[in-house]
């Protein structure tokens, strides 16, 4: 299936949410820090 040529996407803003902030700003800000977003699973529910 081929999509029709005329159609167009328009992006006005981008965001994150990610384990290390709730915005782009607090994601690229704790990722400047050093900080990975993830840690050794210190427990499991089985």
């Amino acid at each position: 299936m081929k999509a029709p040529k005329n159609r167009r996407v328009f992006v006005v803003g981008y965001d994150a949410a990610t384990a290390l902030g709730n915005t782009f700003a607090a994601t690229w800000q704790e990722a400047a820090l050093g900080r990975a977003g993830f840690r050794r699973l210190t427990r499991c529910d089985s």
